[in-house]
């Protein structure tokens, strides 16, 4: 019970995008330095591991941005989507990326083979080639991404 309270203190100081929890998760990896105790917590209190900002930004983006393997392993662990599409990414597909083709874009070889793990979709394809290739510069992740 005290663990619980120390927790319930640590996110109570948390700023809230709009004063809304739905953002809690992000909130939480974009304020705090060592987030996965209260992530824990919150996923085990009914938090949405998937929940995206007005932007389409989910969690999973904000831990693939910071570069943070560990953080993206949990979240992954806990169900948290490498594809999920930003919201707009109907008008251009180019112009919203998934987590995933956003850790190709970053290069990182441990975030993309983890992701691949988890089923990241290397298969999908625009203008007739697979995107997620023509994002990264590594060679080491073109290898990855082709199987």
């Amino acid at each position: 019970m005290e663990k619980e309270q120390i927790l319930l203190s640590q996110l109570s100081t948390i700023h809230l995008i709009q004063n809304n929890s739905k953002y809690l998760i992000i909130s939480i990896i974009r304020q705090v330095d060592e987030p996965i105790r209260l992530i824990d917590f919150c996923l085990k209190h009914g938090a949405d591991v998937n929940f995206s900002d007005p932007s389409g930004w989910t969690a999973l983006h904000e831990a693939v941005k910071l570069n943070d393997f560990k953080l993206v392993k949990y979240l992954l662990k806990f169900g948290a989507d490498a594809n999920k599409p930003c919201p707009t990414s109907i008008v251009d597909p180019r112009e919203y990326y998934t987590p995933f083709e956003f850790a190709c874009i970053l290069s990182d070889e441990c975030i993309v083979r983890e992701m691949i793990g988890y089923g990241a979709d290397v298969t999908k394809k625009i203008d007739n080639k697979f995107f997620a290739i023509t994002l990264t510069i590594s060679p080491i992740v073109k290898e990855l991404i082709r199987g």
